[in-house]
């Protein structure tokens, strides 16, 4: 691999971001020291305009990291392919990782050790339930997706994630019933019904997907302790009501915030930080390979890395926003 990486200055380019997570690479990078450079579809047209291999060679010439937020994951792969770079997977159509990376530090804070605790997600059994899915098998969390018959999760995800659990004691379960999936939930998730290439399908989705509303019908067949959570952005009114969303027990916020954080670490995992910043991670770094998409396996040594570094950490400024354990 180019150590470009060790350079006082670091350039990390991203592709296809939306405004909110474009703000959020800004801020993480340039914090550092670091050139950001965003580039959207209507400026490169990859796959379009230049081939995704020409488009990766010429980025890994000039760039430390590639952030790619696309739509078809064989991109992802085409690039990493093609780069020497690290190649993060911002989001595709197969996995989430970086979103459930920051969703799991999130009930870090809020539990402490994660494993044995239970996380339901109720909804669509496409990206973003994936890379729950891959990274609770991982760290020993009881995972169960609820979802309308026809939209469960992929087969492949699921038989990755029963293995992984084999591992860590998680137990992984895909269900037809909401109010069965939610009765021992300590953190019940969703997202929206419909995701990107799936505008077509809206109004039969918005159907479909009625009865797994998360309001607070549903959440008087959960225990009381129990804290929601969403990825935003939300469409109030369907997936989740305003009533739920805006509780004093809802995680939201505390997900957008750690997205911040989370991927900051991240970041230095695979560039390498300096002084006590890059002990921290140097350890859990050696999951990242490069040149590969990120999965959620390969991030859960970084989320690990976090627990241990999170008091002493300056360069993260990773500082306690609410009670919990240190």
């Amino acid at each position: 691999m180019k150590h470009r990486c060790k350079a006082k200055r670091w350039r990390c380019c991203s592709k296809s971001l939306p405004c909110a997570l474009a703000s959020l690479l800004n801020w993480r990078f340039t914090s550092w020291g670091g050139y950001p450079v965003i580039l959207t579809q209507l400026e490169v047209g990859l796959g379009q305009r230049e081939s995704v291999k020409d488009v990766a060679r010429n980025l890994d010439r000039w760039v430390d990291a590639i952030v790619a937020r696309v739509f078809a994951h064989e991109t992802l792969l085409e690039m990493a392919e093609w780069a020497q770079a690290p190649v993060i997977n911002a989001l595709s159509d197969l996995e989430h990782p970086c979103q459930a990376l920051a969703d799991l530090f999130t009930l870090w804070e809020l539990w402490g050790d994660v494993r044995g605790h239970r996380l339901t997600f109720v909804g669509d059994g496409f990206n973003v339930a994936h890379s729950l899915l891959l990274l609770c098998a991982v760290l020993g969390v009881h995972c169960t997706v609820a979802t309308p018959k026809g939209y469960e999760p992929k087969e492949s995800i699921v038989r990755k994630a029963l293995q992984l659990a084999e591992k860590s004691g998680a137990q992984i379960t895909i269900t037809n019933d909401p109010v069965a999936a939610v009765e021992e939930a300590e953190a019940i998730y969703t997202d929206v019904w419909t995701s990107m290439g799936q505008e077509s399908e809206a109004e039969k989705r918005r159907q479909d997907f009625a009865p797994f509303q998360v309001n607070a019908g549903l959440l008087r067949h959960a225990p009381k302790e129990v804290v929601v959570m969403h990825c935003l952005p939300a469409h109030r009114g369907e997936e989740i009501t305003d009533e739920v969303l805006d509780a004093p027990f809802s995680l939201a916020w505390e997900q957008g915030e750690n997205r911040l954080h989370a991927q900051k670490a991240l970041l230095a995992a695979i560039l390498g930080g300096e002084g006590n910043e890059r002990r921290a991670f140097t350890r859990y770094a050696g999951a990242i390979h490069q040149g590969l998409h990120l999965s959620p396996v390969r991030l859960a040594p970084v989320l690990a890395g976090v627990r241990g570094s999170r008091r002493r950490c300056r360069f993260f400024s990773f500082g306690w926003r609410r009670s919990g354990k240190p």
